[in-house]
């Protein structure tokens, strides 16, 4: 699950994927238009597993324009993943947090 908010997508791209949003919008430039999809592989660590998932998928991420966009599709739908602020996650019943970053420039 992607979103639209430049500020926490930037944040997310580089500290949690590690990479830019110029190089992750290539990547799934690349994805959907010159390749198809791999057989799952089992991996060792968070990382690699954020590695293959990029590696593999074919389709990019929805785009939502808001944390309360993700937040309500993310609690609709079994086994998806999003990113938001922690303080507009604080307290929402039904939301598992996997990982929180502090970020300085926040909105």
């Amino acid at each position: 699950m992607d979103q639209n908010d430049p500020h926490i997508r930037k944040a997310f791209m580089e500290r949690v994927l590690g990479i830019t949003i110029g190089n992750y919008q290539s990547h799934w430039f690349k994805k959907v238009f010159r390749e198809g999809g791999n057989p799952p592989v089992v991996k060792e660590s968070s990382k690699e597993v954020i590695e293959f998932i990029l590696s593999v998928s074919i389709i990019p991420p929805l785009l939502k324009e808001s944390s309360k966009d993700v937040i309500e599709y993310v609690k609709k739908n079994s086994g998806a993943i999003g990113y938001v602020w922690k303080d507009e996650a604080a307290g929402v019943k039904g939301l598992k947090v996997l990982m929180s970053i502090d970020v300085i420039d926040h909105k």
